[in-house]
């Protein structure tokens, strides 16, 4: 850890013991800001979903999820696996987002030419089957699968649609899915300046920062 503190440091003209510090202190409170809700809570997401997508049948939404990719300089040895289809080098952060677009959970280090599919089925949430709880679901875009096994995760009707009730869905669908893309450009949007730096590890470091919270 002291490798990446040093490089952080340089990056960001701060000193070494800064950066420490401030590590320990976004760790501290990690868990307590980007958290799942609780069961009373969710009952107010589901709430604020259904508004979002104009249906109550939207009640039963606990989150919205997706990926972001932050740019990188990839380490010389391995740089076709950071190379993702927006033609750059990334690592992959993946977001399950409230109705309001706080972080609910993160996952954050996979390459950037990893599908978002392969993202989820490795992550803790997918494996550990820790979120949503029974009779809740989560919506995401149609680079997820469409899942009710071992989460439920809700996807738009491929297109062309096949009726007018499935174009209906996937409009309602996409309302409120949006809210964890304009959570990214909210976060990229705050902290731009991070954003923009290009650290030769820094998917070292950002694999490093998940492992420890």
């Amino acid at each position: 850890m002291q490798h990446h503190t040093g490089l952080v440091s340089l990056a960001f003209d701060i000193p070494k013991s800064t950066v420490h510090r401030m590590s320990k202190a976004v760790i501290g409170i990690f868990r307590q800001l980007i958290a799942f809700p609780s069961a009373d809570d969710l009952e107010v997401v589901g709430a604020g979903f259904a508004q979002l997508a104009g249906s109550p049948a939207f009640r039963v939404v606990a989150g919205a999820i997706d990926g972001c990719h932050i740019r990188i300089k990839p380490p010389a040895s391995d740089v076709q696996c950071y190379f993702n289809r927006k033609l750059f080098n990334s690592v992959q952060l993946q977001a399950i987002t409230d109705h309001q677009g706080k972080f609910l959970d993160i996952f954050v280090g996979y390459p950037g030419s990893v599908h978002d599919a392969r993202v989820l089925k490795n992550s803790p949430v997918y494996t550990g089957r820790l979120f949503p709880p029974a009779g809740k679901c989560i919506l995401g875009d149609g680079g997820y699968p469409c899942l009710s096994v071992p989460i439920c995760l809700m996807t738009p009707y491929r297109e062309p649609v096949q009726n007018a009730v499935q174009a209906r869905y996937n409009r309602k669908h996409s309302r409120a899915r949006n809210i964890v893309e304009r959570a990214f450009g909210m976060l990229k949007t705050r902290w731009r300046s991070i954003f923009q730096k290009i650290l030769i590890t820094q998917c070292h470091i950002l694999s490093t920062l998940q492992l420890t919270i």
